[in-house]
């Protein structure tokens, strides 16, 4: 990003050129901050050369109107690009930092967590009709609770992009999409060459780790306010200018039909154990999704954009494997907060050969599961995740939204990621769709 400033007494123009995402919020912010420093009161912001803005460039924004406003001044978006612009109606924000006009007060201080729709709450009322529970767990390893949330229906599983023989396609932002792989924060596909990192979507949140700066960003969409649409996957006015670009991946678009609790009954729990028993509350294949307090993740993620990687290159092992990819030799991120996607495939006779994931690079099978799995993480900042917190889209969206985020990872060895107490959601998965 570039900074172009005009000073005229306590009055400061900066036009912004380029992107405002996590590789050029700190500079953005120091800018801004030492032309407070020098007593400019105004600050006048032109963002009409702007390209794309992240949530993380919004959660910059934020914090600075909030510091000029603390500090006795002013600062207003004089003018701004149609992509700006769309970011700031999309979450909601055009009527906190209108463009053309002063910030009104009130600006809150952090980006904003995906809306949870009106009344919603975790606790189900007193008048619900009850639901199945059963325990979840072996009691050796850990024990937990499980509870029939809805009675939804298998969802189909897609694979996207280069997995299908495809290039590069953008994906429509919805609370129920869950996906993992290669993706790119960017305003179209040539923007996105270059960009890509490893990505998981979960929670009206899309998380990418660019492999050329290593920095997690991410977007965040709220979901609308309508109760009977906010939970069942209603379109963002984001799917109309699409902000993430998947290179290859899978996805699902569904509610969790079960959902649980997990803590330890004597040490630390592997990741596959607790994927292996959420899977296993119904039969066939399944997307699982874990947050919780971390003991250590062992991946891998993309050292070079993966749309730079050619076929031999992708298949070969070597050199030429450790020059495209970064692994966790021992396990990382132990003790902060952990949010694992993992796409499952039905559980097969022991000895017999795993179906593949369609579309993903299934992990082989670890004593005692059973189950091809193909799984990413993002790790960031602890927070605790309690028993209580079963509203999956209010608790990832807020997770993945206002913690400090540490990056997303490819697993390849869930035996010995670990875990040690959080909750996790089963969603039901039927045969890929051959079209949308």
């Amino acid at each position: 990003m570039e900074f172009r400033t005009d000073r005229r007494a306590d009055r400061c123009q900066i036009v912004l050129s380029g992107r405002l995402d996590a590789s050029s919020a700190d500079a953005f912010v120091e800018h801004v901050e030492a032309e407070i420093r020098v007593g400019a009161d105004l600050i006048a912001l032109d963002m009409t050369e702007v390209v794309f803005v992240s949530s993380v460039g919004l959660g910059a924004l934020l914090r600075l109107s909030s510091r000029v406003r603390s500090s006795g001044g002013r600062l207003a978006l004089v003018a701004a690009s149609d992509a700006v612009t769309e970011m700031l109606r999309v979450t909601r924000l055009d009527k906190v930092i209108p463009v053309g006009a002063a910030p009104a007060a009130g600006v809150p201080h952090a980006a904003p967590a995906p809306a949870r729709a009106p009344g919603a709450s975790d606790t189900p009322p007193a008048d619900a009709p009850a639901l199945a529970t059963v325990s979840c767990g072996d009691g050796r390893l850990f024990r937990g609770e499980a509870r029939l949330m809805s009675p939804e229906p298998a969802t189909p599983i897609v694979p996207l992009g280069r997995a299908i023989g495809r290039g590069a396609e953008a994906i429509r932002m919805s609370a129920d999409l869950v996906a993992i792989g290669h993706a790119a924060l960017a305003r179209d596909a040539a923007d996105a060459r270059g960009r890509y990192g490893e990505a998981i979507v979960v929670g009206g949140v899309a998380v990418v780790t660019a492999a050329d700066t290593g920095r997690s960003d991410f977007v965040c969409i709220p979901v609308g306010e309508d109760p009977g649409r906010s939970g069942r996957g209603a379109e963002s006015p984001m799917s109309a200018s699409p902000a993430v670009w998947v290179l290859d991946g899978i996805a699902c678009r569904g509610v969790p039909k079960w959902g649980t609790w997990f803590e330890p009954a004597d040490g630390d729990i592997p990741l596959h154990a607790i994927i292996d028993a959420v899977a296993g509350l119904e039969d066939g294949a399944c997307a699982v999704i874990v947050a919780g307090e971390c003991a250590g993740l062992v991946g891998a993620s993309a050292r070079t954009s993966p749309d730079s990687w050619n076929d031999g290159a992708r298949s070969a092992g070597g050199a030429a494997l450790k020059s495209s990819l970064r692994f966790s030799a021992d396990p990382v991120h132990a003790d902060d907060t952990a949010v694992v996607v993992a796409f499952v495939g039905a559980a097969v006779a022991r000895g017999a050969p795993a179906t593949p994931i369609p579309g993903g690079r299934p992990i082989v099978p670890a004593d005692p599961a059973s189950r091809p799995v193909h799984a990413h993480a993002v790790a960031m900042s602890f927070r605790p995740v309690g028993r209580s917190s079963m509203d999956a889209s209010h608790t990832l969206g807020a997770l993945l939204s206002e913690q400090r985020l540490r990056g997303v990872m490819h697993l390849v060895q869930p035996s010995r990621s670990m875990m040690r107490r959080g909750v996790a959601w089963r969603v039901s998965l039927k045969p890929p769709e051959t079209a949308r």
